[in-house]
């Protein structure tokens, strides 16, 4: 299980992309990557938020950016 927390996002991500969506997905596909470049692929992916329409927008975009590195992942 890949878990990305809202709340404990990098410096890094949130400098960039500040509270957002955005952030937690590409916080979420840069470890996918991590994963796969140590040809580990049996991953489930859950992005987590306390506030509702952050959290659903972030799996709608997750599932949108995964397709578009042709990628299909169970998400949790």
């Amino acid at each position: 299980r890949l878990g990305i927390n809202h709340g404990s996002l990098s410096d890094r991500i949130m400098n960039r992309y500040g509270n957002t969506p955005t952030g937690i997905v590409v916080s979420a596909i840069e470890f996918v990557k991590i994963f796969l470049s140590e040809n580990f692929s049996d991953l489930i992916i859950s992005v987590k938020s306390s506030d509702t329409a952050v959290l659903v927008e972030s799996n709608r975009l997750l599932v949108k950016m995964l397709q578009k590195f042709g990628l299909s992942y169970p998400i949790h």
